[in-house]
Protein backbone atom coordinates (compact mmCIF):
# COMPACT_ATOMS: atom_id res chain seq x y z
CA UNK A 1 0.00 0.00 0.00
CA UNK A 2 2.96 2.16 0.55
CA UNK A 3 4.56 2.10 -2.79
CA UNK A 4 0.77 2.28 -3.81
CA UNK A 5 0.71 5.68 -2.55
CA UNK A 6 4.25 6.62 -3.42
CA UNK A 7 3.40 5.90 -6.77
CA UNK A 8 -0.03 7.49 -6.62
CA UNK A 9 2.34 10.90 -5.27
CA UNK A 10 4.99 10.64 -7.97
CA UNK A 11 2.26 10.34 -10.67
CA UNK A 12 0.35 13.15 -9.45
CA UNK A 13 3.63 15.71 -8.87
CA UNK A 14 5.21 14.86 -12.11
CA UNK A 15 1.87 15.99 -13.76
CA UNK A 16 1.56 19.10 -11.47
CA UNK A 17 5.24 19.87 -12.68
CA UNK A 18 3.41 20.03 -16.60
CA UNK A 19 0.45 21.53 -15.34
CA UNK A 20 2.74 24.47 -13.95
CA UNK A 21 4.86 24.92 -16.83
CA UNK A 22 1.81 25.10 -19.05
CA UNK A 23 0.15 27.42 -17.02
CA UNK A 24 3.11 29.83 -16.71
CA UNK A 25 3.75 29.49 -20.22
CA UNK A 26 -0.32 30.71 -20.82
CA UNK A 27 0.61 33.47 -18.20
CA UNK A 28 3.60 34.77 -19.98
CA UNK A 29 3.22 34.73 -23.66
CA UNK A 30 -0.11 36.53 -24.06
CA UNK A 31 0.29 40.19 -24.27
CA UNK A 32 -2.29 42.39 -22.36
CA UNK A 33 -2.80 43.28 -25.62
CA UNK A 34 -2.28 42.91 -29.44
CA UNK A 35 0.78 44.10 -30.11
CA UNK A 36 4.86 43.06 -30.04
CA UNK A 37 5.40 39.68 -28.15
CA UNK A 38 8.19 39.69 -25.84
CA UNK A 39 9.47 36.53 -24.92
CA UNK A 40 9.78 36.04 -20.59
CA UNK A 41 13.27 34.60 -19.22
CA UNK A 42 15.56 36.23 -21.85
CA UNK A 43 17.14 38.97 -23.60
CA UNK A 44 14.45 40.69 -26.11
CA UNK A 45 16.36 42.70 -28.53
CA UNK A 46 14.41 45.72 -29.88
CA UNK A 47 15.68 46.65 -33.24
CA UNK A 48 14.39 50.23 -34.16
CA UNK A 49 15.03 53.76 -36.13
CA UNK A 50 15.36 57.32 -35.00
CA UNK A 51 14.69 60.56 -36.15
CA UNK A 52 16.12 62.83 -33.99
CA UNK A 53 16.45 67.19 -33.73
CA UNK A 54 17.65 69.88 -31.36
CA UNK A 55 16.11 72.81 -30.10
CA UNK A 56 19.09 75.15 -29.33
CA UNK A 57 18.81 77.19 -26.12
CA UNK A 58 20.53 79.93 -27.93
CA UNK A 59 24.00 79.34 -27.13
CA UNK A 60 26.12 78.78 -30.39
CA UNK A 61 26.64 74.84 -30.91
CA UNK A 62 25.54 72.16 -28.99
CA UNK A 63 25.73 73.31 -25.72
CA UNK A 64 23.92 72.51 -21.92
CA UNK A 65 20.53 73.21 -22.07
CA UNK A 66 19.63 72.39 -25.59
CA UNK A 67 17.28 70.09 -25.77
CA UNK A 68 17.40 66.76 -28.12
CA UNK A 69 13.53 65.26 -28.98
CA UNK A 70 12.73 62.62 -31.81
CA UNK A 71 10.85 59.29 -32.98
CA UNK A 72 11.36 56.00 -32.96
CA UNK A 73 10.10 53.07 -34.55
CA UNK A 74 10.81 49.42 -33.94
CA UNK A 75 11.38 47.03 -36.36
CA UNK A 76 11.43 43.63 -34.99
CA UNK A 77 12.31 41.76 -32.05
CA UNK A 78 14.52 39.04 -31.42
CA UNK A 79 15.30 36.43 -28.51
CA UNK A 80 17.28 34.15 -28.20
CA UNK A 81 18.53 34.38 -31.30
CA UNK A 82 15.11 34.25 -33.46
CA UNK A 83 12.92 37.23 -34.71
CA UNK A 84 9.66 36.65 -32.35
CA UNK A 85 7.88 39.37 -33.91
CA UNK A 86 7.89 41.85 -36.84
CA UNK A 87 6.31 45.36 -37.37
CA UNK A 88 4.22 46.09 -40.29
CA UNK A 89 3.84 49.47 -39.96
CA UNK A 90 4.43 50.96 -43.35
CA UNK A 91 2.39 52.87 -45.32
CA UNK A 92 0.22 50.27 -47.72
CA UNK A 93 0.28 47.51 -44.94
CA UNK A 94 -2.49 45.69 -44.06
CA UNK A 95 -3.30 45.35 -41.36
CA UNK A 96 -1.03 47.69 -39.52
CA UNK A 97 0.71 46.46 -36.73
CA UNK A 98 3.21 49.51 -34.96
CA UNK A 99 5.09 50.02 -32.06
CA UNK A 100 6.85 53.56 -32.24
CA UNK A 101 7.47 56.25 -29.55
CA UNK A 102 8.80 59.40 -28.91
CA UNK A 103 11.51 60.79 -26.62
CA UNK A 104 12.95 64.02 -25.21
CA UNK A 105 16.13 64.57 -23.59
CA UNK A 106 18.72 67.80 -22.40
CA UNK A 107 22.00 68.28 -22.85
CA UNK A 108 23.31 68.14 -18.94
CA UNK A 109 27.26 67.83 -19.64
CA UNK A 110 29.19 68.66 -22.96
CA UNK A 111 33.04 68.11 -23.18
CA UNK A 112 34.98 69.67 -26.27
CA UNK A 113 38.79 69.76 -25.18
CA UNK A 114 39.81 66.72 -27.41
CA UNK A 115 43.24 66.69 -29.26
CA UNK A 116 43.00 68.07 -32.90
CA UNK A 117 43.75 64.99 -34.05
CA UNK A 118 42.01 63.06 -33.06
CA UNK A 119 38.03 62.22 -34.58
CA UNK A 120 35.91 63.40 -32.21
CA UNK A 121 34.04 66.53 -31.00
CA UNK A 122 32.07 66.52 -28.04
CA UNK A 123 31.73 64.21 -25.55
CA UNK A 124 27.72 64.63 -24.36
CA UNK A 125 25.71 63.72 -21.38
CA UNK A 126 21.91 63.64 -21.38
CA UNK A 127 19.16 63.61 -18.72
CA UNK A 128 15.59 64.68 -18.37
CA UNK A 129 14.78 67.96 -18.90
CA UNK A 130 15.48 70.53 -15.85
CA UNK A 131 12.35 72.03 -13.68
CA UNK A 132 10.06 74.21 -16.08
CA UNK A 133 11.00 73.57 -19.38
CA UNK A 134 8.26 72.03 -20.91
CA UNK A 135 7.98 69.63 -23.39
CA UNK A 136 7.34 71.33 -27.40
CA UNK A 137 4.80 68.91 -28.51
CA UNK A 138 3.08 68.34 -25.43
CA UNK A 139 3.44 64.82 -25.23
CA UNK A 140 4.59 64.50 -21.93
CA UNK A 141 3.05 66.06 -18.95
CA UNK A 142 4.56 68.28 -16.63
CA UNK A 143 4.32 65.47 -13.79
CA UNK A 144 6.17 62.96 -15.63
CA UNK A 145 8.97 65.28 -16.60
CA UNK A 146 9.46 66.34 -13.07
CA UNK A 147 9.52 62.10 -12.60
CA UNK A 148 12.23 61.60 -14.54
CA UNK A 149 10.00 60.61 -17.96
CA UNK A 150 12.48 60.74 -21.51
CA UNK A 151 11.05 57.91 -23.31
CA UNK A 152 7.33 57.12 -24.56
CA UNK A 153 6.37 53.91 -26.23
CA UNK A 154 3.31 52.32 -28.22
CA UNK A 155 1.42 50.24 -29.52
CA UNK A 156 -1.25 50.98 -32.91
CA UNK A 157 -2.53 47.67 -34.48
CA UNK A 158 -6.17 47.31 -36.10
CA UNK A 159 -8.62 48.93 -39.03
CA UNK A 160 -7.65 52.59 -37.52
CA UNK A 161 -3.84 52.35 -37.00
CA UNK A 162 -1.66 54.53 -38.88
CA UNK A 163 1.91 53.88 -40.28
CA UNK A 164 4.73 55.40 -38.99
CA UNK A 165 6.44 58.00 -41.26
CA UNK A 166 9.49 60.12 -40.90
CA UNK A 167 9.02 62.36 -43.66
CA UNK A 168 6.11 64.30 -43.31
CA UNK A 169 6.47 67.78 -40.71
CA UNK A 170 7.74 67.10 -37.31
CA UNK A 171 4.43 67.68 -35.48
CA UNK A 172 2.60 65.05 -37.59
CA UNK A 173 5.67 62.66 -37.72
CA UNK A 174 5.26 62.41 -34.13
CA UNK A 175 1.27 62.29 -33.77
CA UNK A 176 1.62 59.32 -35.97
CA UNK A 177 4.20 57.83 -33.70
CA UNK A 178 2.49 58.45 -30.47
CA UNK A 179 -1.70 57.82 -31.16
CA UNK A 180 -1.75 54.04 -30.40
CA UNK A 181 -1.80 52.30 -26.72
CA UNK A 182 0.61 53.43 -24.36
CA UNK A 183 3.34 50.58 -23.57
CA UNK A 184 5.58 52.33 -21.41
CA UNK A 185 7.56 55.24 -20.28
CA UNK A 186 11.33 54.63 -19.53
CA UNK A 187 13.80 57.21 -18.32
CA UNK A 188 15.98 57.71 -15.12
CA UNK A 189 14.79 57.17 -11.65
CA UNK A 190 17.55 57.06 -10.00
CA UNK A 191 21.46 57.26 -10.17
CA UNK A 192 22.01 53.57 -12.04
CA UNK A 193 20.51 55.54 -15.37
CA UNK A 194 22.07 57.14 -17.98
CA UNK A 195 22.29 58.19 -22.09
CA UNK A 196 25.52 59.57 -23.58
CA UNK A 197 26.75 60.48 -26.73
CA UNK A 198 29.99 60.87 -28.72
CA UNK A 199 30.00 63.48 -31.81
CA UNK A 200 32.16 63.01 -34.26
CA UNK A 201 33.37 65.30 -36.51
CA UNK A 202 31.96 64.54 -39.26
CA UNK A 203 28.79 64.26 -38.02
CA UNK A 204 28.21 60.88 -37.03
CA UNK A 205 27.01 60.56 -33.34
CA UNK A 206 27.24 56.73 -31.61
CA UNK A 207 25.03 56.87 -28.18
CA UNK A 208 24.65 54.60 -25.27
CA UNK A 209 22.26 54.32 -22.47
CA UNK A 210 20.32 52.30 -19.60
CA UNK A 211 16.80 53.70 -18.61
CA UNK A 212 14.05 52.08 -16.23
CA UNK A 213 10.64 51.88 -16.63
CA UNK A 214 8.49 54.32 -14.73
CA UNK A 215 5.14 53.63 -15.88
CA UNK A 216 4.89 49.74 -17.28
CA UNK A 217 1.82 48.47 -19.44
CA UNK A 218 3.61 45.49 -20.55
CA UNK A 219 2.41 43.11 -19.14
CA UNK A 220 5.77 41.79 -17.69
CA UNK A 221 7.83 42.73 -15.04
CA UNK A 222 11.58 43.65 -16.09
CA UNK A 223 14.54 42.24 -14.98
CA UNK A 224 17.52 44.83 -14.34
CA UNK A 225 20.13 43.91 -16.83
CA UNK A 226 23.95 44.85 -17.45
CA UNK A 227 25.06 46.20 -20.51
CA UNK A 228 28.12 43.79 -21.75
CA UNK A 229 29.45 46.82 -23.61
CA UNK A 230 29.84 49.01 -20.27
CA UNK A 231 31.19 47.18 -18.09
CA UNK A 232 31.17 50.18 -15.01
CA UNK A 233 27.71 50.46 -16.13
CA UNK A 234 24.57 49.40 -13.42
CA UNK A 235 21.86 47.12 -14.48
CA UNK A 236 18.84 48.90 -15.44
CA UNK A 237 15.26 47.77 -17.51
CA UNK A 238 16.33 48.26 -20.58
CA UNK A 239 19.97 49.29 -22.19
CA UNK A 240 20.37 50.48 -25.69
CA UNK A 241 23.45 51.79 -28.44
CA UNK A 242 22.41 53.82 -31.37
CA UNK A 243 24.33 55.01 -34.64
CA UNK A 244 22.88 58.20 -36.05
CA UNK A 245 24.14 60.89 -38.52
CA UNK A 246 22.86 63.76 -40.58
CA UNK A 247 19.89 63.45 -42.79
CA UNK A 248 21.10 63.43 -45.70
CA UNK A 249 17.53 64.00 -47.43
CA UNK A 250 15.99 66.83 -47.04
CA UNK A 251 13.41 66.95 -44.67
CA UNK A 252 12.47 67.99 -41.04
CA UNK A 253 14.24 65.81 -39.43
CA UNK A 254 18.26 66.64 -38.67
CA UNK A 255 19.47 63.22 -37.67
CA UNK A 256 18.33 59.44 -38.51
CA UNK A 257 19.51 56.84 -36.80
CA UNK A 258 19.83 52.67 -36.36
CA UNK A 259 19.63 51.32 -33.25
CA UNK A 260 19.02 48.24 -30.75
CA UNK A 261 17.90 47.87 -27.33
CA UNK A 262 17.47 44.94 -24.83
CA UNK A 263 15.55 44.10 -22.33
CA UNK A 264 14.68 41.36 -19.85
CA UNK A 265 10.68 40.64 -19.13
CA UNK A 266 9.74 37.92 -16.55
CA UNK A 267 6.43 37.20 -15.38
CA UNK A 268 4.67 39.52 -12.89
CA UNK A 269 4.38 38.22 -9.12
CA UNK A 270 0.44 38.48 -9.69
CA UNK A 271 0.41 36.32 -12.32
CA UNK A 272 3.05 33.88 -10.79
CA UNK A 273 0.48 33.93 -7.53
CA UNK A 274 -2.25 33.09 -9.46
CA UNK A 275 -0.90 30.27 -11.01
CA UNK A 276 0.44 28.68 -8.12
CA UNK A 277 -2.46 29.37 -6.04
CA UNK A 278 -4.64 27.79 -8.39
CA UNK A 279 -2.00 24.51 -8.74
CA UNK A 280 -1.90 24.71 -4.81
CA UNK A 281 -5.64 24.53 -4.70
CA UNK A 282 -5.56 21.33 -7.55
CA UNK A 283 -3.02 19.37 -5.04
CA UNK A 284 -5.07 19.88 -2.29
CA UNK A 285 -8.15 18.61 -4.23
CA UNK A 286 -6.56 15.67 -5.55
CA UNK A 287 -5.24 14.86 -1.81
CA UNK A 288 -8.50 14.77 -0.55
CA UNK A 289 -9.47 12.22 -3.16
CA UNK A 290 -6.77 9.50 -2.43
Amino acid sequence: MMSIKANRTHTLAAKLCKATLAMLCLCTTVPAFAGPMLTPGMNNVLTFTTAQNVVDNGTPGTSVGDLFYGILNITNIRAGGIERWDAQNVVGATPIDSFSGYYLAEVKSIYTAFPSSTPYAAAISLGPVSGGVVDPFGKFSASELAAGAMAKLFVDDGATATAFEMNGSVSDDINKATDGTPWGTLGFNDTNNYWNALVFKNGRILGLGGLDFIANATGFGLLPINDPTCPTCAPVDLYFSTVASANSVSGAWQFIGANDGTLHPVPEPSILFLAFAGLAGLFWSRNRRH
